[in-house]
Formats: structure tokens, C-alpha cells, sequence
């Protein structure tokens, strides 16, 4: 069998084993990345249980954070670092109306209270959706 042939059929024999390297590595990421993340919620839900001015700046703090460990994720395509983006930068977008939120609770300002929790409501909307699409690319085939 000529060189060339035999060289073109094993690489053709590597090509499923290059896929699955491919897939391995990105669940490999996929499971940093939830720990991660995992971690984090955590620490962010027992600093909101406060019910504190100090305990929502904790979280907020938390959340950026976790923005920038978030960055770190690298995925090899362009669509899985998009999505990694997107989701960073919900993540820090929660933080100012939570700084907020715990300025107008420090002050006892109803009407800023609840001018913050809308807002957190719209950015939470946005982290949720961002962190679905990312969901989605981890469970791709």
C-alpha cells in the first residue's frame, strides 16, 4: 500500500478519536465551570440571607467576582466563547442594582427598595437566559 494511502486512512481512523478529544475537553470545561459557578450562588445566597445592607454588597461583590472567573472558561469555538461572554457580563450587570438595593435598604428607602428589586428582576432575567445558553452548549453532542 502506497505511503500516501496508508497516511490518509489513519488520519481518517484518528477522526472520531479527534471529535471525542474535542467533546471531552469541552465537559471537562463545562464541569469547571459549574463548580465554579456552583460556588459561588452559594456564597451569594447565604450573603442575601443576611437580609443586610453589608450581606447584599457581599453578594454583589460575589457576583463580580465571579464575572471575571467566568471569563476564564476558554471553549475552542468561537459560538462556546460568545456565550461564556454573554454570560459574564449578565453576571456583572447584577451587581450595581444589588448596590443599590442595599443603599436604599441602609437608608430605609421603600420606593428605592423597589425600584432595585425590579431592576435586579430585569438583569436576573438576563443572567438566567445567558447562563441557559451556555446550559445548552455544554449538552450539545
Amino acid at each position: 500500500m502506497p505511503r500516501f494511502v496508508r497516511s490518509v486512512l489513519v488520519l481518517l481512523a484518528l477522526l472520531p478519536c479527534l471529535a471525542g478529544c474535542e467533546k471531552i475537553s469541552r465537559v471537562s470545561e463545562c464541569r469547571k465551570l459549574a463548580a465554579t459557578v456552583s460556588r459561588a450562588m452559594d456564597a451569594i445566597e447565604v450573603a442575601g440571607k443576611a437580609n443586610s445592607a453589608a450581606g447584599y454588597r457581599a453578594a454583589a461583590k460575589r457576583y463580580q467576582e465571579l464575572a471575571k472567573e467566568v471569563r476564564q472558561t476558554r471553549f475552542k469555538t468561537s459560538v462556546g466563547q460568545g456565550a461564556i461572554e454573554e454570560y459574564a457580563l449578565a453576571l456583572e450587570s447584577v451587581a450595581p442594582p444589588v448596590i443599590t438595593y442595599a443603599e436604599a435598604l441602609e437608608k430605609g428607602n421603600a420606593r428605592g427598595q423597589a425600584e432595585a428589586r425590579r431592576e435586579i428582576e430585569r438583569v436576573g432575567r438576563r443572567e438566567h437566559a445567558a447562563s441557559s445558553r451556555v446550559d445548552a452548549l455544554c449538552r450539545a453532542p
